[in-house]
């Protein structure tokens, strides 16, 4: 692919990526309004839309860890009873103690070959009162005095946080906020299966790194935002093409990938015009 066919497809995945901000970022953000100003809001905002992102994550988890934040009584918090709150909602089994992102640091647990382990990293409750303000407010503040390394350091030290949830949680708080660091900017890139599908086709070779090194340094020839282009590629691959042979499709032709993101707009449409006739009745 040439480079002025490359740079089409940066444009388009940042027009896919306001349907990503629309559908799944807005309406979870809007739920949590005061995360700037609010530990609890911040805490939960993370925990429902982020936290638990891991691939085979039980559904419960997020919902569960959610509610039992609302409604927390006055801070500090404690690390120790939240954990208790969550494990009384959802029983001793299954918790996945080794990568909960609510268990806090040294809890017990069994590994898979039966072994006694302590979990080694900080919940993010722990993270939570060592930071004395809202998580969200630290990292908007730490991104735009270009402390990347300090923050995504500091997200993927909690229990669970793999490097890819924590690009994630930076990629989006860094969209909303419009805060861009000038240094490391390739930590907010979650590089998921569906970005690693669709590099190769755009010109990219190399691992998780070099490709999230790559979409900042083309984004930056053309003045694009890489955060809105990682999102439109996961939103087009994950919701839109479905399959690797349907993604290589539209990754050979910009005129099917529109086909395909204009027809799964109308379906969008159709689907807004039923909820609002079941609305009115």
């Amino acid at each position: 692919m040439n480079n002025a066919r490359r740079d089409e497809y940066l444009g388009f995945f940042s027009s896919v990526a306001t349907v990503y901000q629309n559908r799944f970022a807005d309406p979870l953000w809007s739920r949590h309004p005061n995360v700037t100003t609010s530990i609890i809001e911040s805490l939960g905002v993370f925990l429902e839309g982020y936290a638990f992102e891991r691939q085979g994550r039980p559904e419960d988890f997020s919902h569960v860890a959610a509610d039992i934040i609302t409604a927390l009584g006055p801070l500090p918090l404690s690390p120790h009873d939240l954990w208790r709150q969550f494990r009384s909602k959802l029983g001793a089994g299954g918790l996945n103690i080794k990568n909960n992102p609510l268990a806090p640091k040294d809890t017990p647990f069994t590994d898979k070959n039966r072994r006694a382990c302590q979990t080694r990293k900080y919940s993010v409750i722990e993270v939570a009162n060592s930071l004395a303000v809202p998580l969200v407010q630290w990292i908007r503040c730490a991104l735009r005095e270009d402390r990347t390394d300090e923050v995504y350091a500091k997200i993927s030290g909690i229990t669970g946080v793999s490097d890819k949830i924590a690009s994630f949680f930076l990629r989006d708080v860094a969209w909303r906020y419009g805060v861009f660091p000038s240094t490391s900017r390739w930590k907010l890139q979650p590089i998921d299966i569906w970005v690693r599908r669709s590099a190769p086709l755009l010109g990219m070779t190399g691992n998780d790194k070099a490709t999230a090194e790559w979409i900042v340094e083309v984004c930056s020839t053309v003045g694009g935002k890489p955060e809105e282009v990682n999102q439109g590629l996961w939103y087009f691959g994950s919701e839109i093409a479905g399959s690797q042979y349907r993604l290589k499709q539209a990754l050979t032709d910009l005129d099917k990938a529109k086909s395909l993101f204009h027809a799964h707009l109308d379906s969008l449409r159709r689907a807004a015009s039923t909820i609002a006739a079941v609305a009115a009745t």
